[in-house]
């Protein structure tokens, strides 16, 4: 593995610019604050096309490789961990009622970055699996109960993926809880693992993308499939391939219509359900850091919807998706 992929350091030096901090949307809402028990149906102004500004006095500090991730039953954003000098662990939500956000004073999973989250829509809880951390990687999995505010650990028992960050997740709509790549300080991670009825299985097909990080997965909710998209391997090879995964069948398959965009690593992708897209969001494509943005379409085209106004370069970002919206919610990065 060469230090590119494993140095803290060297990522950040390979920015040489400024931390980014506060939200943006692609299609104008604003956003904030705590989360509450229950949500009334939530009112939505109409989108506006483009990049909204929603940053606020209060937020939290600016940081690299976070997660931000939608609570619907709440109508809030949960951002979590990243990095900045030193690793974070605090907690913050960003409430689309009263546009304000608001940090959590709970206990909460040890600091860490280059993690994953997703929301489970029957527990009612964002999962968070892995991470990376000053000595190593984490292997643990927990989560995070917006009607208590709460963390609690999720006991997976012996039998689990190793620790390792840079990896992509993708829930299904019954709760699959899938994790997939991803690297630790002597490999690049190839497997795919599935975490149900809080116990892991590896999924890992013969045939499979190749081992890389840095990448990222969604769950496309047309086609029932989970997508992995781009990513970093060994020899700092950015990759351009697009693969779908079939949790029913337990097969990869590479997706090959048409042109791609550039390969890239520490992009953001969400997937927008009103239109059906996938949607890729920025990175790093060797060493320049872009802002340019992709859809890939019902079938499997690439199309490069650039440029979208008042977003600066950057990677290391997060990004989330209000499916009932299809409002893109942006936090962070490097420039």
């Amino acid at each position: 593995m060469t230090r590119q992929a494993v140095s803290r350091r060297r990522v950040l030096a390979a920015g040489a610019g400024a931390l980014l901090g506060g939200v943006v949307t692609t299609v104008g809402v604003a956003a904030a604050a705590a989360p509450i028990a229950s949500a009334p149906p939530l009112t939505r102004p109409k989108p506006i096309p483009g990049w909204t500004n929603l940053t606020t006095a209060v937020r939290p500090p600016a940081r690299l490789e976070p997660t931000l991730t939608y609570m619907p039953s709440v109508h809030a954003l949960l951002l979590f961990g990243g990095r900045r000098t030193d690793a974070f662990n605090d907690t913050w939500t960003y409430s689309l009622v009263s546009n304000q956000w608001a940090q959590l004073a709970i206990n909460a999973p040890r600091a860490r970055w280059s993690h994953v989250a997703a929301w489970h829509p029957d527990a009612r809880r964002v999962l968070v699996h892995g991470g990376r951390h000053d000595h190593g990687f984490w292997d643990d999995t927990w989560a995070f109960d917006p009607a208590a505010n709460a963390w609690s650990r999720v006991l997976t028992g012996a039998g689990g993926p190793l620790g390792r960050g840079g990896h992509g997740t993708a829930i299904t709509p019954a709760g699959d809880f899938h994790i997939s790549h991803g690297f630790a300080s002597d490999r690049y991670f190839d497997d795919t693992w599935v975490l149900r009825d809080s116990a892991w299985s590896d999924v890992s097909p013969a045939v499979r993308p190749r081992g890389r990080a840095l990448h990222q997965c969604v769950w496309d909710a047309v086609r029932s499939r989970l997508l992995l998209l781009f990513g970093t391997s060994e020899g700092a090879l950015y990759h351009n391939d697009t693969w779908a995964f079939d949790p029913g069948q337990g097969r990869w398959s590479q997706l090959t219509t048409g042109p791609r965009p550039p390969g890239r690593q520490m992009h953001a992708a969400v997937f927008e359900p009103l239109r059906g897209v996938a949607v890729v969001l920025g990175g790093k494509v060797q060493n320049v850091n872009v802002t340019d943005a992709w859809t890939l379409d019902r079938d499997d085209r690439w199309t490069n919807v650039s440029p979208i106004p008042g977003l600066s370069p950057r990677f290391g970002h997060a990004a989330t998706v209000d499916p009932a919206t299809g409002l893109i919610y942006l936090f962070g990065g490097e420039t």
